[in-house]
């Protein structure tokens, strides 16, 4: 019994053996090709490059300094003025430049060059810089009319009438700084009347009247900080009294002839 089992187990042996050899030979698979992959890492003898430094950022342009405030214009006190703005405007428009235009001949009138009639019309005078300096009416060839003239700033200086090339009538002054610098009255070109005059800061100055060219009356003059400096009595140009003050308002004697007997500062 022993013996017949060995014997099956032989031949099993012998089958399996024996079927291995009758199967057919078959290629085997090649593997699956994969996707190279990217190289992340730098070779290992190579040194990476450096990174790119950043451009610096651009400096901010400066700020443009800001400009000046233009400076205030002086504002004129055009009160009682003969001629208006627009006016002066219009009648420098009109005006022939004097030097150029006009000449003055043996009768003392203005003509026109290369004309005969006595010139009549606005004539302006002009300064080398361009600037106008007067303005003035002329009838029959002479200053007949509205006359103004000009601070070299621009401003108003005097404006006033002649007559017959003298001054007659009310002239105003103003200072540079457009302040009113004061009246003066004429007759045929000698002081008559109201006088009056003032500081560049609007306060008065002298006050007194004029009769056929001399002093009459009170006339009474200020400082610059308004303190009265002094009270002079006149007769036809003469004082008969007179009292006197400096700045800080302390009294000063005056000699016999009325002048001050010390400085009025």
């Amino acid at each position: 019994m022993k013996a017949f089992s060995v014997f099956i187990l032989f031949a099993a042996v012998l089958s399996v053996g024996c079927g291995e050899k009758d199967q057919p030979k078959s290629d085997p698979k090649p593997p699956a090709k994969s996707d190279p992959k990217p190289v992340t890492n730098p070779k290992p003898d190579s040194t990476p490059e450096p990174a790119p430094a950043p451009e610096p950022a651009p400096a901010p342009e400066p700020a443009p300094a800001p400009e000046p405030a233009p400076a205030p214009e002086p504002k004129e006190d055009l009160e009682g003025a003969i001629l208006s703005k627009e006016q002066v405007e219009l009648a420098l428009e009109q005006a022939l430049d004097m030097k150029e235009a006009l000449e003055l001949r043996e009768d003392g009138s203005y003509y026109e060059k290369g004309k005969d009639a006595a010139f009549e019309g606005w004539v302006k005078q002009v300064a080398l810089n361009g600037k106008v300096q007067s303005l003035e009416m002329m009838q029959g060839g002479k200053k007949n009319g509205a006359s103004l003239t000009w601070h070299q700033n621009g401003t108003r200086s005097m404006e006033g009438k002649f007559k017959n090339n003298q001054s007659d009538g009310a002239w105003i002054g103003w200072h540079q700084n457009g302040e009113k610098a004061g009246v003066r009255n004429y007759v045929e070109g000698v002081l008559h009347g109201e006088f009056f005059h003032a500081w560049p800061n609007g306060q008065s100055m002298m006050e007194g009247n004029y009769n056929n060219g001399t002093q009459d009356g009170e006339w009474v003059r200020w400082h610059e900080n308004g303190q009265q400096q002094s009270e002079i009595l006149y007769e036809a140009g003469k004082i008969l009294g007179a009292s006197y003050w400096n700045s800080n308002g302390d009294p000063v004697a005056s000699r016999p002839d009325g002048s001050p007997a010390a400085p009025l500062r």
